[in-house]
Order: C-alpha cells, then structure tokens, then sequence
C-alpha cells in the first residue's frame, strides 16, 4: 500500500512539475472527440431533416390524359377522360392517399321546386326546353356540373396564385376579363362543412363505381353551388329546394331517359373557374355526381398525394401507378383516354438531394476522423513516452523492475489522457453535440484505448534499452 501511494505521489508530482510537458496529451482528446461527436451530431441532424422533409414536402401524382398537359385546367376542355374502374383500382394502391377528383356532366337543368317541394313536371315550359328538339338547339337551357371531393382544393387550383405557378397558362377568361379568386357566398346556415356533408371527401365509393345508386332520394337534397348569374332566375334564392334533371345523349343527338334529383342551393360562386367553358358550372360533392351517373360516371382529374412512407421509393411509386395505367390503356372501356402517369417531386428530389450528398459526405469522413484519432492517439502517447527516456534510464539506475517503470511510465500519461477525455465529455455536452450519450462514450473509450497501446509501446521500446543510451536521448 505505501509503494503504491509513493508511486502515485511520484506521478501527481512530475505532472505538476511539467504541466507544458503534458499539453497536448490534454488538448489532443478534446479536439478529436469533439471533432467525431460533431460529425456524429451533424449527420444525426441532416438525417432528422431529411425525414422532416420527406414528411412534410408532399409528393403529388396525377393521372392525366396522354399528350396531354399535366396542369388541371386543359384537361377539363376533354371531359370525363378517367376511367371509373382506373380510379377504382388507383385508390386501392398503398402508394395513393389524399386523392382529389373532378368529374363533369354536360346535360343538366336546373328547375326550382313547386310551392310544395315537389318537382314541376312541365320543368321544360318553366325554362323554356324545346321538348321537340335536339339537345344540341337547347343548348343555352344547359348548366354544366362539376362535382369535386375536396373544395378547400378546389378553392385554390382556381386561384390567381395558383394559375401565377403554372407556366404557359392564360390568366384571362375569352372576353379578357382578368381572372380573380373563386369566392363562394353560402346561404344563412349552410357552409363548406354543409357541401362536403353527402360523402366521405376521401376518395371514390366501390358501390357508386361500379353501378350501385347510393344517393339522391328527394328527401335528402344534395347540396349544389350555382353560379351567381342563376340566381334570380324563375325566382331562385340561396337556401331554395331545386331539381336537377339530367340526361345523356344518343348517337343521333337525342335525349335519353329524363331523371331527376332534389338540391339544396347552399352557395353561389362568382364565376371564377380556371376553364372558361365552365364558369356557369353547378358545383356538387362527387359522391354525389357518383350516385347519379354510376357507370356513366367518368373522371376529369386524378391527382394524389404519396404517402410520406413511401416518398423515398418513387421507383415502386412509378412502377405501381404505370401497371396501373398500362392495364388500363390495354383494356380501354369505350369513350375513355389513354392515361399517362406524372410525379411532380422535382422540389422535394432539388432539396433532399443536395442534402443527400453532404450527408454522404460526411458518412464517409467520419470513419476516416475515427481513423486518424486513433492514428493519433497512438502516435501521441509513443511520442510521450520517448519523452520520458532519461526518467525512464534513472528509475532502472536506482534498481526499479522494468515492469514497474513501465506501469509507472503509462500510468501518468493515462492520468493526463483521462483528464483530457472527461474535458472531452463535459465540452461536447455543453456545446450539444452529445446526443447519443452512449455514442460519446464509446469514442473516448475507443480513444483511451488507443492510447493505452501506444504508451505501452513505447514504454516498452525505452525500457529495452541500455540506461546509459537513454542518458543520451534528447527529450
């Protein structure tokens, strides 16, 4: 016990003595576990952001007609191009989520109710249809509808901002009057949670895909949006009860079968539709629009969100979607388009990109920084050690064991080594670099290790050697 003490009163001493000697066995840990715990910190921080990114940054899709643009307003001019069954099959996909769709119908009236809520059936004298004729020579009776899922969506791709993002897109309606933001004005009661109300704005119902009737008794009136210029019109009010009758054409130009559905008139717009064709357009729910057609249903727009799961795989994305159109191009159901599948993640890829290659650049310098610690860590306490060359030949003069001096020779470096990692510890903690805490440790450990082989290396190589050459050693 008292050799022991006198050997450490004989190391706190000599570091005493020569604290200049032993500077950079302080600093050198320090710099070089706060160099690797800020790598380590860095690359945590550009992986966290990257996520962030990948969750935050939607990637949106759009299945458009083919040679088609991929902006929403052309496509309305084309009518119900998508296929009901392609949607169906689309919106099954785990790749798909926030789904927005349009869809459209050309040959609709719109007629108030009678007195009683009930329909007038000489609808066609109230407005003035020309029962005789061909819907063509009644064309000025006809209101477009244009159903939606999402009409905060709607509201916005049929902004003046939006058309300022779409290149090559005419901010003007045919009689140059400058287009403006979509305004909707709602009835006393009635609001954007009163239109969405018929459906699940979500996506497509199977049922009304495929054929089934789900909705549109006259008891429960759809809620409809008309535009402004309606208004007043054979008496009508926002807040009224209406019929929309509707019909399709043949191939000679006539009518088809008359039905018809109860409305409810809860807004009405003012005109500012991005395609000029459909200024004068109802707005309804798509489910809806779904109940009444079924399998005359088609679509005008198909666009989607890619889930954030599955933003960093936009190669399964694409090829999932393009099996998708290709099955649908392949077995193409009459009066529908080709289809052509866009991603428009070209933001999210300029962004996350850039950040992938430093992040990969600093992957690949932090094994090398691991390297060159330990390089030095090595290098450093040899160099110690052959510092200590004529302390090391007078502990052999006065009769000490080479083992000795070499336990004593190591051990007072390893002192001053773990001063400096516990400087180390506390410099990285306070500096918030030390995140991963277990991390830390193991590059101090890693770092003491490392050192420890080199003093014992050199404490070895000294000890082997004469007294009388080490006198002679310049430290």
């Amino acid at each position: 016990m008292r050799k022991t003490t006198a050997s450490m009163r004989f190391i706190l001493s000599h570091i005493i003595r020569s604290p200049g000697k032993y500077l950079p066995a302080v600093l050198a840990p320090i710099a070089l576990v706060a160099a690797q715990c800020f790598l380590l910190t860095t690359i945590s921080r550009a992986d966290g952001e990257i996520d962030r990114l990948y969750e935050t940054m939607p990637v949106e899709a759009i299945a458009a007609p083919a040679q088609e643009s991929r902006y929403i307003s052309p496509w309305r001019r084309s009518g119900d191009v998508i296929s009901p069954l392609f949607v169906l099959g689309a919106v099954r996909s785990k790749y798909v989520s926030n789904v927005y769709l349009e869809s459209g119908h050309s040959w609709s009236v719109l007629v108030p109710a009678m007195d009683d809520g009930s329909f007038p059936e000489d609808w066609d004298s109230i407005i003035g249809y020309e029962s005789e004729s061909l819907l063509y020579e009644n064309l000025w009776c006809f209101r477009p509808l244009l159903a939606f899922n999402d009409i905060d969506m709607f509201t916005v791709e049929n902004s003046r901002n939006y058309l300022d993002d779409i290149p090559g897109v005419d901010r003007t309606f045919s009689n140059n009057e400058r287009i403006g933001d979509l305004r909707i004005e709602y009835a006393d009661g009635y609001g954007k949670e009163s239109f969405m109300a018929s459906g699940d704005a979500g996506g497509l119902e199977e049922g009304a895909a495929m054929g089934e009737t789900t909705a549109g008794s006259d008891a429960v009136p759809m809620p409809v949006i008309v535009p402004e210029t309606l208004l007043g019109i054979n008496s009508l009010s926002l807040g009224d009860l209406a019929y929309l009758n509707y019909t399709q054409i043949d191939s000679s130009g006539n009518a088809m079968a008359w039905r018809h559905v109860a409305v409810r008139v809860i807004g009405a717009h003012n005109r500012n539709i991005i395609t000029g064709g459909l200024r004068d357009a109802i707005l309804l729910p798509i489910e809806s629009l779904e109940s009444m057609l079924s399998m005359e249903m088609g679509y005008i727009t198909f666009k989607f969100i890619v889930p954030p799961e599955h933003a960093r795989d936009m190669d399964s994305v694409r090829d999932s979607m393009g099996d998708l159109v290709k099955a649908n191009n392949e077995h193409l159901m009459s009066g529908f388009a080709d289809l052509e599948f866009f991603v428009n993640d070209k933001e999210l890829n300029a962004v996350v990109k850039s950040m992938d290659r430093t992040l990969n650049l600093l992957r690949l310098l932090y094994p090398l920084s691991v390297f060159i610690a330990s390089v030095i860590a090595i290098g450093l306490s040899a160099l110690m050690m052959f510092q200590n060359a004529k302390r090391a030949a007078i502990m052999r003069v006065v009769g000490m064991a080479k083992r000795k001096a070499r336990v004593l020779l190591c051990l007072e470096y390893l002192i001053i080594c773990a001063f400096g990692l516990a400087l180390a510890l506390l410099s990285v903690q306070l500096l918030g670099w030390g995140g991963d805490i277990f991390m830390t440790l193991r590059l101090i450990g890693l770092f003491f290790a490392w050192s420890l082989v080199g003093s014992a290396v050199g404490a070895v190589f000294i000890t082997m050697r004469a007294p009388l050459e080490l006198l002679h050693v310049r430290e």
